[in-house]
């Protein structure tokens, strides 16, 4: 074997490894052993970020009380405290009995359900500083008329990153108080389980729905202030409730590289059962 064609089975099996571990091009070789091994969404916190991550298949992060003292064991139980794996503390709450969503699970996958009726869990911030913002979340939609929201950081309307669905059936990713939200996804595929991915830097958002191609949008950047977190209903200031399976979701306060926001993507698209 020449020398040429060592160097072109070099590159060859790098690529494969590349495509296999699902890392961008722009990745160097000598970090590909960063993501060789299952991904752990607590590094995307390291160095103090703020932020939180929510993963109901983890039953050991799970209580049906919001003192923590009823762990969740079985299908059907109420979740009234779900523990953020982040490391930072922001444990989501529902101090309200007839208003926690519902801990289900088909034996493979796991998830809260939340009825569009009152059903919420979150918590309430500090104030924090930051521009930068990446939200993840694994769910599956319902029809219906009304506009919802379903994850997000929603502490004000002029201080907020959140997904929602709107009266059309389609998703939405709402920055502020922009009045443009931003379109992810058409109408009908919400109802099956999806990942989404957006990612806030600077003046422009990225985002990954399932495995269609990152799409980039312009958005005028401000200072986001106190740091809050809601899922099926805004904890602070709004009654718009949402209709959802919510399989994991993570935000970061701060930025992460492009392998690690794939690698965040991917991990959350298995706990919902989606093929990337």
């Amino acid at each position: 074997m020449t020398i040429a064609d060592k160097l072109t089975l070099l590159a060859n099996t790098k690529e494969a490894l590349r495509i296999k571990l699902g890392l961008p091009k722009s990745l160097p070789f000598s970090e590909y052993y960063k993501h060789s091994y299952p991904f752990d969404p607590t590094m995307l916190f390291a160095g103090g970020k703020q932020g939180a991550w929510y993963d109901p298949s983890d039953k050991s992060t799970l209580f049906q009380d919001v003192a923590g003292t009823i762990p969740v064991t079985k299908d059907g139980d109420p979740v009234g405290l779900m523990k953020d794996k982040s490391g930072n503390g922001n444990h989501a709450r529902q101090s309200v009995s007839t208003a926690r969503p519902i801990y289900k699970t088909d034996g493979i996958l796991h998830w809260l359900n939340f009825d569009g009726v009152d059903d919420q869990i979150g918590f309430l911030g500090a104030n924090v500083s930051y521009t930068d913002a990446i939200i993840s979340m694994a769910a599956k939609g319902f029809l219906s008329s009304s506009t919802e929201i379903y994850f997000g950081h929603t502490n004000s309307p002029t201080n907020r990153i959140e997904y929602q669905k709107h009266s059309d059936n389609k998703l939405y990713l709402v920055v502020e108080g922009n009045d443009m939200p931003v379109l992810i996804a058409s109408t009908g595929l919400i109802t099956s389980p999806f990942v989404v991915t957006s990612r806030r830097c600077s003046d422009l958002v990225s985002l990954l729905f399932n495995s269609e191609p990152a799409s980039i949008s312009t958005q005028t950047q401000t200072v986001m202030g106190k740091f809050d977190v809601s899922i099926g209903k805004s904890s602070a200031y709004r009654t718009l409730v949402g209709k959802l399976n919510f399989y994991g979701g993570v935000i970061v306060l701060g930025g992460i590289s492009d392998a690690d926001n794939q690698s965040l993507h991917k991990h959350l698209a298995a706990k919902a059962g989606v093929t990337l």
